[in-house]
């Protein structure tokens, strides 16, 4: 029976793919010309966003524009143009499920959060998913394989993955380097937006020891207000500055007929005639979104959920998209008054200006704090003491920082570590090392990483690497950390079993209480069923399939939950159908 199923399974892959082989192989896909150009909008509603390109957002910048879809989901989604699938993926987090298109301009089109594939994609979606006996989906697929014409129908816009409402997300991306590209060059003129961006306050930052804000700071933030004229100025004169200083601006952009705030497109920085800092939102690469946390105030960032924008980079930044004269620092001699010109502008021209003077003034600088252990951003560092080692490779910080340790004993597996400052971001994973002083389980995959939240609970920040006694997890932030176990098989909880029958339909809670939900497996008369699964709710779902499920007999579910430390539960349950 289960070769019989698989086989079918392939077969049915095999008519969808002769299907769409109907074309001869493409040529390699051309650079992108965007002049001539053109990508009609993928869905038939008012074209509005609730996000834009490249605007903030947590430890990365935005890498396409979110569509509204009416607060709901099963907005049909349209082929913006001529093109072939490349690219399938479904996941329970991330983009859930989501569609590549690649087109003859030498563009790929993007579709993500979406509810469900439209026919014949989902059949093609559905057969691989049978195939591989798997729910998640990464498939790439060979140049006009599977091609679409302008207008075809081809998903259904959605909330899964890791989305936090229903909205229809879609990049436009350089084909052959896959770099994102700003959509709006192309659906600009889709969308009203005759509002400029608006200014919240300034910030002035000293570089270090090199540097002071008066008295004796390291930073200051001043408000921004507009006056009646619609002229932008600093609500209060700044204070002076000595030695090297940068700036950083709070702002965002809007649009017409809506409320959201987004993120500013182009942002401009003049000391007096000289560009001191520019920063062009229209392509990135992914390997470079990183770098945002070096393009903010991440401590305020950390402490307020606020964004202000450097106008300056550090010693370790090397985000492609800024130039900047001297890194954007400056100094002001004793006496010394400068001018300087904020200038945000949208991918519209509407734009904002805000000019300001600053005054230098002779102070002592801040003398240089030696507290913990040195981190040179230049190379790789290597902290080690009794019971913990922390690697940071070369490239992890952005600055010369110091790393403190506090250490606190536990009854528990291992210590409690804080690695401090926890403001001071990190760039790449660095691996951590803690020693298990309790190692009592025999079965050591149950260990995993556990960091303190800002609740003050603890959650999972991974299993690890077990190795005589160590558990060495890779970490993206600082904080506190400790050895956890797991040692607790996942619930698993029918819902409304009763009436699965009738509405053709079972439906799983699924919830584990420490190091999360990892895999699950179901089977149905001992043949692999799709089971999928959405992380707001917690539930895992199959469907009837007629096609895959005979009808007029017993049957038998068995389904298998486990959790990233490898404890499993299995439920079971006969059913006539």
């Amino acid at each position: 029976m289960s070769r019989i199923l698989l086989a079918c399974s392939l077969l049915l892959l095999m008519v969808i793919t002769t299907a769409w082989s109907l074309k001869p192989p493409a040529e390699p896909p051309t650079p992108p010309t965007v002049p001539h150009v053109t990508f009609d909008l993928p869905m038939r509603i008012q074209p509005l966003l609730s996000g834009n390109f490249g605007e903030l957002r947590s430890n990365h910048f935005h890498s396409g524009i979110d569509f509204k879809t009416q607060q709901k989901t099963g907005i049909p989604v349209y082929a913006p143009a001529d093109g072939w699938i490349s690219r399938l993926r479904i996941g329970a987090y991330g983009f859930g499920y989501a569609l590549y298109l690649d087109h003859p301009s030498g563009h790929t089109t993007v579709y993500g959060h979406l509810d469900r594939f439209a026919s014949p994609i989902d059949s093609l979606a559905t057969a691989q998913q049978y195939a591989r006996e798997s729910f998640e989906l990464d498939t790439l697929y060979p140049p006009r394989r599977f091609p679409v014409k302008r207008g075809q129908l081809i998903a259904y816009s959605g909330n899964s993955g890791s989305s936090g409402g229903p909205h229809l997300h879609v990049e436009i991306r350089d084909a052959a380097t896959q770099d994102i590209l700003d959509p709006l060059i192309w659906y600009g003129d889709k969308l009203p937006d005759s509002r400029a961006p608006r200014i919240q306050s300034i910030t002035l930052f000293a570089q270090g020891a090199d540097g002071v804000i008066k008295p004796g700071k390291n930073r200051v933030s001043i408000p921004v207000v507009q006056a009646k004229n619609g002229q932008w100025t600093l609500k209060q004169l700044p204070p002076t500055v000595w030695g090297q200083v940068g700036l950083g601006i709070k702002a965002y952009d809007y649009m017409d007929n809506t409320s959201n705030i987004y993120g500013i497109r182009l942002l401009e920085l003049y000391k007096g005639e000289t560009l001191l800092f520019r920063q062009a939102m229209d392509r990135f690469a992914f390997a470079d979104t990183r770098y945002l946390n070096a393009l903010i105030d991440y401590e305020d960032w950390q402490r307020n959920r606020s964004l202000v924008m450097r106008s300056h980079l550090l010693p370790g930044n090397a985000w492609p998209n800024a130039q900047a004269t001297n890194r954007g620092y400056f100094s002001l001699q004793d006496g010394e008054t400068d001018t300087f010109t904020y200038v945000l502008t949208d991918r519209k021209g509407n734009s904002s200006r805000l000019t300001f003077t600053l005054k230098g003034e002779r102070q002592a600088l801040p003398t240089r704090l030696k507290r913990g252990f040195y981190l040179d951003y230049r190379k790789a560092n290597v902290f080690k003491e009794a019971d913990i080692e922390l690697t940071l490779p070369k490239g992890c910080l952005y600055e010369d920082a110091h790393l403190r340790l506090e250490r606190a004993d536990t009854d528990g597996y291992a210590d409690q570590f804080s690695l401090e400052n926890v403001y001071t971001p990190l760039h790449l994973a660095a691996p951590l090392s803690l020693k298990i002083k309790h190692d009592t389980l025999s079965l050591k995959r149950a260990y995993y990483l556990a960091k303190r939240n800002k609740q003050g609970r603890w959650q999972a920040a991974g299993v690890g690497t077990y190795r005589h006694g160590w558990l060495t997890t890779p970490i993206r932030e600082l904080g506190t950390f400790t050895v956890l176990a797991d040692t607790v098989a996942p619930k698993i909880t029918p819902v409304n079993l009763e009436n699965a029958v009738k509405n053709r339909l079972f439906r799983i809670r699924v919830a584990d209480e420490a190091s999360g939900i990892s895999s699950w497996r179901g089977t149905i008369d001992g043949q692999w069923v799709l089971f999928t699964y959405d992380i707001h709710t917690g539930y895992l779902q199959y469907v009837f399939d007629n096609k895959r499920l005979p009808r007029g007999q017993s049957h038998h579910l068995s389904l298998t939950v486990a959790d990233a430390c490898g404890n499993a539960r299995t439920w079971q349950h006969s059913f006539d159908y």
